[in-house]
């Protein structure tokens, strides 16, 4: 989520506190202040989805970094062996 985009949330929240504490006496003024509300807490929920999907993509690198460390030092070893004693067998058999 962008700087801007939060202060906006942030301000947002703090204007529906602000009217909370002071009703109006104007008979619209439930109806709005509860839309308001509503898609208030829509937006808190859209945002605590992207930061779960942020923590997620950043959890995969990780973990996707840690494969790829994984394979290159310790199972690339053991795949160069049995190349190298398969390339080794197949000679044997194409000089027979």
């Amino acid at each position: 989520m962008t700087t801007e985009v939060r202060r906006k949330l942030e301000m947002a929240a703090r204007v529906w506190q602000f009217s909370r504490a002071h009703p109006s006496t104007d008979p619209g003024y439930g109806i709005v202040l509860n839309r308001f509300e509503e898609r208030l807490h829509r937006a808190e929920a859209i945002t605590a989805r992207q930061q779960d999907g942020l923590t997620a993509a950043r959890t995969a690198r990780t973990h996707r970094s840690e494969l790829r460390r994984e394979v290159h030092f310790k199972l690339l070893r053991y795949l160069v062996a049995a190349s190298e004693i398969a390339a080794r067998d197949r000679g044997e058999r194409a000089a027979r």
